[in-house]
């Protein structure tokens, strides 16, 4: 299986809904996702494993062009590419 390519904030904005929820990895963060909705909603999740299994936290929505590298990234707020990797390395 080929690695996954680092997404870039252009990457972010130009996915596009299908008919099925789609999740595509980051390949700069280990276990980032953008999860992307049929409704066209994105937000960021965080796969991991705790004692065996897979677990799941949803990070945050997708934020484009409204968050600057001075807003500190928050769980559950709207987060950039950048503030989503912050988020993901904390966890």
């Amino acid at each position: 299986m080929a690695k996954p390519g680092k997404l870039t904030a252009l990457a972010v904005e130009k996915v596009k809904a299908g008919a099925a929820r789609i999740e595509t990895p980051d390949g700069g963060s280990v276990g980032l996702y953008l999860v992307t909705q049929p409704s066209g909603a994105k937000s960021w999740a965080f796969r991991y494993r705790f004692a065996g299994k897979p677990k799941k936290l949803t990070l945050g929505a997708v934020a484009i062009g409204t968050i600057t590298a001075a807003d500190p990234p928050v769980l559950g707020g709207a987060l950039s590419l950048a503030g989503a990797r912050a988020l993901a390395r904390e966890v």
